[in-house]
């Protein structure tokens, strides 16, 4: 159910990304909040928390906005994992962002002191390379054909944003398209070259503003009982930092 046709905007470009690998490549923005989609036809169904948007993806690289459904508060996406046997799932690999252990004395993170969330959220894996939204540390390509010795192969860490999940275009008859799902943003359209497949090993940077400042931090946030500074939380008299 679709109420009211919304303008296209899908051309309408975001501010420049905080880092970018050279083959990953912004192509359009959504504006709005995304949470998670799902495909039937040419059509993606957007959730997030104004409620239900559709986007009509026969152009995988320009896809334009067909409808919307606003909601109270829509955002979920499960999977059943109910009928698997014990032991159907056996670990064979991992990875993590520059940022693990930078600032935990080796143990398991991937954030800054500055961010939010702090671990990989959904994705969608497509010929050996996963699409994974990683919260403030944006989008991260990952090779997984050698599943024991996995590789990224590109990224992209948008300005303002917490990318919740990255999703193969259905529609992009070269597999090179991307369509990420931000808290903050909407949706950005991505294109790897190659799908990722001829991809080098990169690492993204580390940027200076990522340490935050001491000073202007301990004015807004304060540690957390549990986990100190790991997960910094706003002090209760604020409400913004």
């Amino acid at each position: 159910m679709v109420a009211g046709a919304l303008p296209a905007s899908g051309g309408a470009l975001a501010e420049p990304p905080l880092a970018a690998s050279s083959n990953v490549h912004l192509l359009a923005h959504i504006a709005g909040t995304a949470a998670g989609m799902n495909f039937k036809d040419h059509y993606a169904y957007v959730s997030g928390w104004g409620g239900i948007t559709v986007l009509d993806i026969a152009k995988a690289d320009s896809p334009q906005v067909a409808g919307a459904l606003p909601l109270p508060h829509f955002e979920n996406e499960t999977w059943d994992l109910s009928r698997l046997n014990k032991g159907a799932i056996t670990p064979l690999g991992a990875w993590e962002t520059e940022l693990n252990g930078m600032f935990t004395g080796g143990a398991v993170d991937s954030k800054a002191p500055v961010t939010v969330n702090c671990s990989s959220h959904w994705f969608d894996a497509k010929d050996g390379v996963a699409a994974v939204g990683w919260y403030e540390q944006g989008v991260r390509f990952l090779d997984y054909r050698a599943p024991t010795d996995i590789t990224q192969v590109g990224y992209y860490i948008p300005a303002n944003g917490s990318t919740w999940a990255a999703y193969w275009a259905p529609t992009d008859p070269n597999g090179e398209i991307v369509y990420t799902a931000d808290a903050y943003r909407g949706v950005d359209v991505l294109r790897i070259d190659g799908g990722g497949l001829t991809g080098k090993k990169v690492k993204a940077p580390v940027r200076n503003e990522w340490f935050g400042s001491p000073t202007l931090d301990s004015a807004s946030f304060q540690t957390s009982y549990t986990f100190g500074f790991m997960c910094p939380l706003l002090k209760p008299e604020l409400n913004t930092p």
